[in-house]
């Protein structure tokens, strides 16, 4: 008699382990967003220039920065760089590109430019893409353009821009008026 209890307690314990198991399955690996990828930070400003041995740098300054960040300082008060791209090496990927964030959108002036830190080849076309993450997760392109270095060491800006009170770029802002950023210290 006891054996038969012990045996149906078992029974009736694995059947409720399994009925829970089966219960927990959609909840296990919930299927995939569907919806588009949104990078990270708020403000984005990604350059890439072709293939090929080129080292092109980029320098970001933002409200609140004591410093731009570039390669010297890849991290600052609001903007991060993420990827400082040193053209072939040590790359196995054959396209080149850098890029930097930002965390928050202070309001004050921003400003971008792109430094040819050794470039064999030249002219070489560097496009830069800045946009702007906002808040019902839409991400709004601020501006796309093509920056033509032709010597070496040569720095231009890339974009400059205004952000209000609101967190919103003032379009009549937009400007490639040159200042420099790349800092002397290393």
């Amino acid at each position: 008699m006891s054996s038969t209890l012990y045996r149906d307690a078992i029974t009736l314990a694995l059947i409720a382990f399994l009925f829970m198991v089966v219960l927990m399955f959609p909840y296990l690996n919930p299927p995939a967003d569907t919806e588009q990828t949104i990078a990270p930070g708020n403000i984005a400003a990604i350059i890439s220039w072709p293939e090929g041995n080129a080292d092109v740098d980029l320098w970001v300054h933002g409200p609140g920065e004591p410093w731009a960040v570039g390669y010297s300082n890849k991290g600052g008060v609001l903007w991060d760089l993420l990827r400082d791209d040193l053209g072939t090496q040590p790359d196995y990927l054959p396209f080149n590109f850098e890029n930097a964030y930002t965390r928050g959108v202070p309001p004050g002036d921003y400003r971008i430019n792109v430094h040819c830190y050794r470039c064999k080849t030249l002219p070489v076309e560097v496009t830069l893409e800045v946009s702007k993450n906002n808040l019902g997760g839409s991400r709004e392109v601020i501006a796309t353009s093509t920056i033509v270095l032709r010597k070496d060491h040569e720095e231009k800006t890339g974009l400059a821009f205004h952000v209000d009170v609101d967190g919103n770029v003032e379009r009549d802002s937009l400007t490639t008026l040159f200042a420099p950023l790349r800092s002397g210290r290393k």
